[in-house]
């Protein structure tokens, strides 16, 4: 049975649209209760205007301003509804989604926290060559599994998590953990997020955990 999770990430929802493959994907609006659906030729995206630019075939003109337009891409049977901005044509101008469904590829499934959700976890970094000192610093959390986890890291920040000695999370939110659980350092890549209207250049930095999360009682106390 397949597994589905929500994506929030601006680049990671363009990953998923640019593999498709546009002959394959369909969008479509519900106009007097009936499905128009139509196939693509094209999709492209305008970064700083966050839209979304797709090239209809065979349109009819049927589609309307004022309705929400549903996508299902052929990768990893991602689907999402957007607003419609603009018909030219063929081409429609759409606002570019802030989450989208897509098929969840982990044998462990993830849960993806949205900006303004404002989850934190707490860690204890022990830094190399320097006596033994540890620091204790607050991260935002972006994903979470019973085995990993994904954090926001400064870039200021950045450098202290490479050279350390070792790491730890102690809290997740203010969920104290019954004790602190090592973790290991899997991938980093820069990440952008939005807050307070602008875009926020940083790090994503993926973990995995020396123990096993109990993650359904966890998200429980979360919310």
């Amino acid at each position: 049975m397949q597994k589905f999770r929500e994506a929030h990430n601006i680049w990671e929802i363009w990953e998923l649209i640019k593999n498709s493959r546009p002959e394959h994907c369909q969008v479509w609006q519900v106009i007097n209760g009936q499905r128009q659906v139509y196939f693509l030729d094209e999709i492209n995206f305008e970064v700083v205007e966050k839209s979304l630019f797709v090239r209809i075939k065979d349109y009819d003109g049927k589609l309307r301003l004022d309705e929400f337009v549903y996508f299902h891409l052929d990768n990893r049977e991602t689907i999402f509804k957007v607003g419609l901005k603009k018909i030219n044509q063929d081409i429609l101008t759409l606002n570019f989604p802030s989450v989208v469904k897509t098929e969840e590829l982990r044998s462990i499934p993830r849960v993806s926290f949205k900006t303004e959700q404002e989850k934190y976890v707490f860690l204890n970094l022990m830094e190399k060559n320097n006596l033994g000192q540890e620091r204790k610093l607050k991260c935002r959390l972006l994903d979470l599994s019973t085995q990993g986890m994904a954090i926001l890291v400064t870039n200021s920040n950045k450098k202290l998590f490479l050279n350390a000695d070792s790491i730890e999370i102690s809290h997740i939110c203010d969920q104290k953990l019954t004790q602190p659980i090592a973790m290991e350092l899997k991938n980093n890549k820069s990440h952008q997020i939005r807050e307070n209207g602008k875009i926020v250049n940083a790090n994503r930095f993926g973990f995995s955990l020396a123990m096993e999360l109990e993650l359904d009682q966890l998200l429980s106390d979360l919310d």
